[in-house]
């Protein structure tokens, strides 16, 4: 009985509901219909004369959109548009001006705009155009909105060219690939008949969707029939350029400079070549782009800004500089002067000439019973050359000849031995290369070369033999980078008296760590590039922020004749910052460091702290000013070391 008398109330309110719903649909339609009256507007009556302009400017602007000058066409729909405020008919094609001629904005708007004054009529089309609109524009949702409506009144089957074109689209849009390619290749005539408008919209499908390998190969089969076409060349050398085929990508380009040698293919060429180390090559394309420019009379600051920094790349680079460091037990100075001379594509030589002067603080070490106060110099001459490959692969091989000096003498200056003379020559190779696109090795040998890392490391005579191996691991990003090594020394000192045997130590480290870019912007860089202080490598200064962390794990025996203190072992875990930040325009930046670390094995604190500034008032010059300070070394160095470094580099 409960059962049927709640049967019985579910029935009478559905049916009060039905009704009221009934009510409601009766009362409201009519006065959704007048609002939509209302919304649509009445055109102004206008005489005949009025009538006749408007047709007259109507046919004008058709004809004008037919020829491809989007923007005149809108201010000819426009013109309409002030006669007759809600002409759906005028709206809808000034938009499709607008939209054709990259007003994304003006183009949504005026099409939400047709729709209403066309009392919300069956077009697909608008919707589509709107809903293309709206996704340039990043607003997805809507964009989605309207292609469903599209795709809605066009229906699964459409007949009509246009219609097809759209709803591949659509589904492209969506990421269905594979129904976009099912639309387009029914629309493809046989070979060797071809359809440009078809060949290239399914191209893009795969492209929007980053299916490079997809594009290409649609793009392939299309040039095979249609070889000079501009706009389908482009999008080969950018879904090339997306693959990661830069040799393709160069053909490609290549062509289109030959075909049609415009400021924009030019740069595009210049583009290609800059990434294939190319750089002479480079800064000609560079510069033919300007000088079409400069004819056109428009200038391109960031083309200026490629084609200067590819010309200095490629011109010889002199350098001169200065340098002051202190450790506990001697302070150091050094004058130094290279050159670097870029040959080939990729290639380069160079030489580098310096003197250094080391002197103990005080009398505070002790040989045969005596405290000295000990002095030295080397004076050197290198020279290197380097091989390249586009790829980014080196391989360096350099020698040098030195000159040293070291002499002692008591606390009340008698000379107890020196000066001693020596000629020596080391020579030194280093292989850089990337293995895949994710990782990298760097691997250096040095045979009898100076022994520099400290002042006391100079006035000893110290020279250096190893291998020092790293291995770069990172994601394409390269937001993170590992970096794991190992380092393996043989390291020696000048013998007091001729004839007794050079002290010597092995060396060994081990590290392993990893770089975290926290932020990195590359269009934020001091202006032109300068070689490090080897005159090798290429350094530049960029808006970044670089959190970094290494363990460290040195192993080394210290015969007792060994003078200089070393740490025969420590286990370092060490975290650094670093913060670089380009001002001026460009003209100048800043680079702070700083760190702190621990030595389980010593039980003592390290810490690191450092500044750099780089001014730059042209390309073609640079002004180097760094200051670092370190209280205990990786090294295994003992004690506080501080640097300071003065150089100047200049272009030819």
């Amino acid at each position: 009985m409960a059962f049927a008398t709640h049967g019985r109330s579910c029935s009478r309110f559905i049916t009060s509901a039905a009704f009221a719903a009934a009510f409601l649909y009766v009362l409201l339609t009519p006065i959704a219909r007048a609002q939509e009256r209302d919304l649509s507007g009445k055109e102004p009556e206008l005489s005949a004369e009025e009538s006749h302009r408007i047709e007259e400017l109507r046919k004008q602007a058709t004809e004008t959109l037919a020829r491809g000058d989007m923007e005149q066409a809108q201010r000819e729909f426009e013109q309409i548009l002030k006669a007759l405020p809600y002409d759906a008919s005028a709206e809808r094609d000034a938009a499709r001006a607008a939209e054709a001629a990259g007003k994304f904005e003006y183009a949504a708007e005026a099409l939400e705009k047709a729709h209403h004054f066309s009392a919300h009529e069956r077009d697909p089309e608008l919707h589509y155009l709107r809903g293309e609109a709206l996704y340039t524009l990043g607003r997805d949702d809507e964009a989605a909105r309207e292609h469903k409506i599209a795709e809605l009144e066009i229906g699964p089957e459409p007949k009509d060219r246009m219609q097809k074109l759209w709803l591949a689209r659509i589904y492209a849009r969506r990421g269905y690939v594979v129904l976009a390619d099912r639309l387009y290749e029914t629309m493809l005539p046989p070979a060797p008949q071809f359809d440009s408008e078809v060949a290239l919209n399914q191209a893009d499908a795969h492209l929007m969707n980053k299916d490079w390998e997809g594009g290409v190969l649609v793009l392939r089969r299309y040039l095979a029939l249609d070889p000079k076409n501009v706009r389908g060349r482009e999008m080969m050398a950018w879904a090339l350029e997306a693959d990661g085929d830069l040799d393709g990508e160069l053909a490609v380009r290549r062509s289109l400079v030959d075909d049609q040698p415009t400021p924009e293919h030019q740069r595009d060429y210049g583009r290609a070549l800059e990434r294939a180390a190319s750089f002479r090559a480079a800064s000609l394309e560079y510069g033919h782009a300007m000088d079409a420019e400069a004819a056109s009379g428009s200038a391109d600051a960031t083309l200026v800004t490629s084609y200067d920094r590819m010309h200095f790349r490629v011109t010889p680079e002199l350098s001169g500089g200065g340098e002051l460091r202190s450790d506990p037990q001697a302070w150091a100075w050094r004058l130094q002067a290279g050159g670097a001379v870029p040959f080939g594509a990729h290639h380069q030589y160079g030489v580098l000439a310096w003197h250094d002067g080391s002197y103990d603080h005080r009398a505070n070490e002790s040989v045969n019973g005596a405290n000295l106060k000990e002095s030295g110099s080397v004076t050197g001459l290198g020279g290197y050359v380097m091989f390249g490959h586009r790829s980014g692969a080196s391989a360096l091989i350099g020698a040098d000849a030195r000159f040293s000096t070291i002499s002692g003498e008591d606390a009340a200056g008698n000379q107890l031995y020196g000066p001693n003379r020596e000629f020596s020559a080391g020579a030194t190779g280093e292989l850089d290369t990337p293995l895949w696109n994710f990782a990298q090795i760097n691997v250096r040998g040095d045979l009898h070369e100076q022994w520099n890392d400290a002042p006391v490391t100079v006035h000893e005579g110290g020279q250096m033999s190893g291998v020092t191996g790293h291995l770069y691991l990172f994601p394409p990003s390269r937001v993170v980078l590992v970096d794991t090594g190992v380092q393996q020394r043989h390291l020696t000192l000048a013998p007091l008296e001729p004839g007794q045997p050079s002290p010597a130590s092995n060396q060994t480290l081990l590290w392993a760590g990893v770089d975290f870019n926290l932020w990195t912007d590359a269009t934020r860089v001091v202006r032109g590039e300068s070689l490090d202080e080897r005159m090798v490598r290429r350094t530049a200064l960029n808006d970044a922020g670089v959190l970094a962390y290494r363990h460290y794990e040195l192993w080394a025996n210290i015969p007792p004749d060994f003078r200089i203190a070393l740490y025969p072992r420590a286990s370092i875990d060490n975290g650094s910052f670093i913060l670089r930040k380009v001002v001026a325009g460009g003209r100048a930046g800043f680079e702070l460091r700083g760190g702190l670390g621990y030595d389980n094995v010593q039980n003592q604190v390290l810490t690191q702290g450092g500044a750099a500034v780089v001014l730059a008032s042209s390309w073609s010059t640079r002004l180097l000013v760094t200051y670092d300070i370190v209280h205990q070394t990786t090294i295994g160095l003992p004690g506080t070391l501080q640097i300071g470094w003065v150089t100047f580099h200049a272009d030819l």
